[in-house]
């Protein structure tokens, strides 16, 4: 079966159904697992909440798994009766890397300036007149000392740019590490970058980026994503949405 395609009774059709009926025991493949799946009606989706239309996860959901086991469909539980992960695990990885590698393929330019009154500044700059800038490696490295010694330091004025400060800082770290730990050959820096599955689009990606930009090598060999805890609501637990559990005030 090919990917793309609904099938009814095993042959690809593409049509637009007049009604969502029509689409109830039709299969399709999974976009990553290329696995073959089927839509199924439950009672307990309903069209006026939401697009009517969903996936079910049968392993973590009681309704869900009434539902498939009502049509016979397998559920998986990754975890044996010790807690330990099974082979299964192994699964999500290529999950993982595709997100990863969507993220990095479809994003756009990196513009690591921006015009902020706050930030690290970047050591450009302008002749008054001209709006010539100067940036060179030796003004970058010894600006301070060069424009002690300049007679003519009133002629220039200072740029307004500073440096993309949240993603340039956390995705240059591992310069830092490199320097402390005078690594020059090596296969990775990293053996293993943990962090939330937000930062396929963040620290991961940036990381990545920096690394292969200035040492034509991934920084890392592994990645691991966790989740969020969330609230009564279903919502991640933030400090900005005030939603979190202070530690102070529970035992």
């Amino acid at each position: 079966m090919k990917k793309g395609y609904i099938y009814r009774q095993n042959k690809p059709v593409h049509w637009s159904p007049s009604s969502s009926q029509q689409l109830i025991g039709t299969t399709y493949i999974h976009p990553i697992r290329e696995k073959q799946c089927k839509i199924i009606d439950v009672s307990h989706i309903t069209k006026e909440s939401g697009t009517g239309l969903v996936h079910i996860a049968p392993d973590h959901g009681m309704e869900d798994y009434e539902a498939c086991k009502k049509f016979d469909i397998p559920t998986s539980c990754p975890v044996d009766e010790f807690g330990i992960f099974t082979f299964e695990v192994s699964e999500p990885t290529f999950e993982a890397q595709y997100r990863l590698e969507q993220f990095t393929l479809s994003r756009s330019e990196w513009c690591i300036s921006h015009r902020r009154s706050w930030g690290v500044p970047i050591p450009i700059f302008y002749e008054s007149e001209t709006d010539v800038p100067l940036l060179t490696d030796s003004s970058v490295e010894y600006i301070i000392e060069i424009f002690k010694n300049m007679d003519q330091m009133d002629a220039y004025r200072k740029g307004n740019d500073t440096m993309d400060n949240v993603w340039l800082d956390s995705g240059v770290l591992w310069t830092f590490i490199l320097k402390q730990t005078k690594k020059k050959d090596f296969k990775t820096i990293s053996d293993l970058h943990l962090e939330g599955s937000n930062q396929h689009h963040g620290w991961f990606q940036f990381s990545l980026l920096t690394s292969v930009a200035i040492n034509d090598k991934a920084l890392y060999s592994t990645l691991i994503t966790h989740g969020f805890v969330m609230d009564e609501q279903s919502q991640k637990m933030s400090k900005s949405l005030g939603n979190i559990i202070n530690p102070r005030y529970h035992n």
